[in-house]
């Protein structure tokens, strides 16, 4: 039963072979293939498009891609003193 793996831990393609959770292990050109022939469309050119994952403030604001303005309009905490 699957169950008993899903909760949350991260294992090696080897563990996942073993606990049968994948079919067989491979590199992204395997699972191309894979996928042409599962299609119907070996021989054929496909194209892969890679999303990339949007970069979030803290990694803008450490290679410095991001302007004071837009730093600025950044919602922010504020600590209000009370006298």
């Amino acid at each position: 039963d699957l169950k008993q793996y899903a909760d949350g831990r991260i294992f090696t393609g080897r563990q996942a072979k073993k606990l049968k959770l994948v079919d067989r292990l491979g590199n992204i050109q395997d699972a191309i293939k894979e996928a042409k022939k599962l299609a119907g469309l070996e021989g054929k050119t496909v194209m892969v498009i890679r999303l990339r994952k949007e970069e979030g403030l803290l990694q803008k604001m450490l290679d410095s891609k991001i302007s004071t303005g837009e730093l600025i309009s950044f919602p922010r905490f504020y600590y209000l003193m009370s006298f």
